[in-house]
């Protein structure tokens, strides 16, 4: 991958690390956590095509994706931390009310069946969720951002 901005990709990493670490606060503060997903997703698509726009006329397909999973990269390992000191530090009573929620929704469930449901409701595999998503996400917005803007700069 000669060539690779690995500067800009890990400059827009960090961006992205820490809006959406500034969202985590906002949705928990005001409880938005149900489109919470929403809207990460929707700040990783504009960081990832602005960081990827700014790569198009150097950059091929491959050398794209590669930056878009850089982005993703930095911006996961910021979230995990992120999501830890939110879930332990800043809110530790966030994962509480999202367990009472869940078990709300299932009044008929035994005992056992609120326990699996709950189960990945703790700090870290809240965190660990964060970072699968946020790398799915820009796996796959990397390639449909990469595809396209490849395709304008060559039009």
């Amino acid at each position: 991958m000669q060539g690779l901005d690995v500067r800009t990709s890990g400059l827009a990493g960090l961006a992205l690390g820490l809006i959406v670490g500034l969202w985590m606060v906002v949705a928990t503060v005001a409880s938005l956590q149900p489109i919470f997903p929403l809207v990460a997703t929707a700040l990783q698509l504009v960081v990832l095509v602005g960081a990827l726009a700014r790569m198009r006329a150097e950059h091929g397909f491959a050398q794209q994706l590669a930056a878009g999973m850089i982005v993703s990269v930095v911006a996961s390992v910021l979230i995990f931390g992120e999501s830890l000191l939110l879930t332990t530090v800043l809110f530790p009573d966030a994962l509480a009310a999202m367990r009472a929620e869940v078990a709300a929704s299932m009044p008929d469930a035994s005992p056992a069946e609120l326990e699996a449901a709950t189960a990945m409701v703790a700090p870290v595999p809240q965190a660990v969720m964060g970072v699968v998503g946020t790398l799915v996400t820009g796996l796959v917005l990397s390639a449909i951002a990469g595809a396209f803007l490849r395709r304008d700069s060559s039009s």
